[in-house]
């Protein structure tokens, strides 16, 4: 009888110890669920940030090739108006 009630105990003491380490790994679960969820928003954020930075970038440099096309055009009717006025001046000096 009394081996039968210290095994008992022991039993008892150990479903106590499991049930302890059970609520742990729960709290942990939970901590690590809301640290992923921590991660997965700031990841979200940076992804957000990151396609703003490069929307920025592209516009930017949109806008620089449209200034340097429009200055080379600019450049190239300056020379077709100095060409003409020089071929003008060659013709009226023939």
């Amino acid at each position: 009888m009394r081996k039968h009630i210290r095994i008992e105990q022991q039993l008892k003491l150990h479903i106590e110890t499991i049930e302890g380490r059970l609520d742990e790994l729960e709290a942990e679960n939970e901590k690590l669920a809301g640290e992923c969820q921590k991660l997965e928003q700031t990841s979200n954020e940076a992804e957000w940030r990151g396609q703003k930075e490069k929307e920025s970038f592209e516009n930017k440099m949109r806008t620089e090739m449209l200034e340097i096309e429009e200055r080379h055009r600019e450049e190239l009717r300056n020379l077709q108006e100095r060409h003409d006025m020089d071929k003008v001046e060659l013709q009226q000096k023939l």
